[in-house]
């Protein structure tokens, strides 16, 4: 039901789109029954720019069968749109549709995160979570269109979504799961001397989830066992990694490169480092 489409270099997009379709059948796609939504880009290195493309569709009915479409990533602190497409016609009252987002938690009953009913939003039961954090588009809904936009996202909005429609062309059930990331910042680079050699160490935070760090030889040999990392969690639960090697004494120069790679958001960080040593001087090159 959907594609992700990843295109070269260090920009990568991501496209979503929602389209019921049937055999023997042509989608009705008036200009007005198209949404595009574009979020901001996160910093030149490891760009993302995200594009929800809803083909709006036509009134054909569909019962009981809950469509899925590939994971949405979100970005921390920014707002994200989850689609949901459902059977529509001109002149549809909205006044018998129904409409339910929930998010799904394990072993407990689902949270409320918004409700239309006949001709108006319901919010009495929304979650704490989420009040004054959605939003439908109410001439959307005339067009088959329960897309719902949550702001400033959170780490714990992380999760699967389920939007559930009911109107007078019948029911529709769509599955919506959601990932939350944060992009890592320019690594910062220490060194220290001691009698064990040199240790060199890279700092980075503010990424989500964790990232997988790795030390290469000038060979091309993965040396991160002769050295170390942490990570540690911060109150918004962002990552923070400090990763460290030591060069031995008797090495007059070496060639490593610190390699961090997310495992959402944005590309690998490839930082080439050479170490000259020198009686009483080390430098990075």
């Amino acid at each position: 039901m959907g594609k992700l489409r990843h295109r070269g270099g260090h920009t990568a997009s991501e496209v979503h789109r929602g389209c019921v379709a049937e055999q023997g059948f042509e989608p009705r796609t008036p200009e007005s029954q198209s949404l595009i939504t574009r979020h901001r880009s996160l910093p030149s290195r490891a760009a993302t720019k995200t594009f929800l493309i809803h083909w709006l569709h036509f009134p054909i009915l569909f019962i009981g069968k809950v469509q899925s479409a590939p994971d949405v990533v979100a970005h921390f602190g920014e707002d994200v749109t989850l689609s949901c497409l459902f059977p529509s016609q001109s002149g549809m009252n909205l006044q018998r549709l129904t409409l339910t987002w929930q998010k799904e938690r394990a072993g407990a009953e689902a949270l409320v995160v918004h409700s239309y009913y006949y001709g108006r939003e319901q919010l009495e039961k929304q979650d704490e979570a989420y009040r004054n954090r959605t939003r439908l588009d109410p001439k959307g809904l005339a067009w088959g269109n329960a897309s719902l936009t949550l702001r400033d996202v959170h780490m714990q909005d992380e999760g699967v979504y389920l939007c559930h429609v009911t109107s007078e062309l019948g029911r529709t059930s769509e599955r919506r799961e959601l990932r939350v990331g944060a992009t890592f910042s320019e690594p910062q680079l220490t060194f220290n001397l001691s009698s064990a050699g040199v240790t060199l160490t890279v700092h980075t935070g503010g990424g989500y989830p964790t990232a997988t760090v790795r030390w290469l030889d000038e060979a091309g040999r993965d040396v991160t066992a002769e050295g170390a990392t942490e990570q540690q969690v911060d109150e918004q639960g962002l990552y923070h990694v400090t990763s460290w090697v030591t060069v031995p004494p008797a090495t007059h120069s070496a060639r490593l490169t610190f390699v961090l790679t997310p495992r959402v958001l944005g590309a690998p960080i490839t930082w080439p480092l050479s170490l000259q040593l020198s009686p009483g001087e080390s430098r990075r090159g």
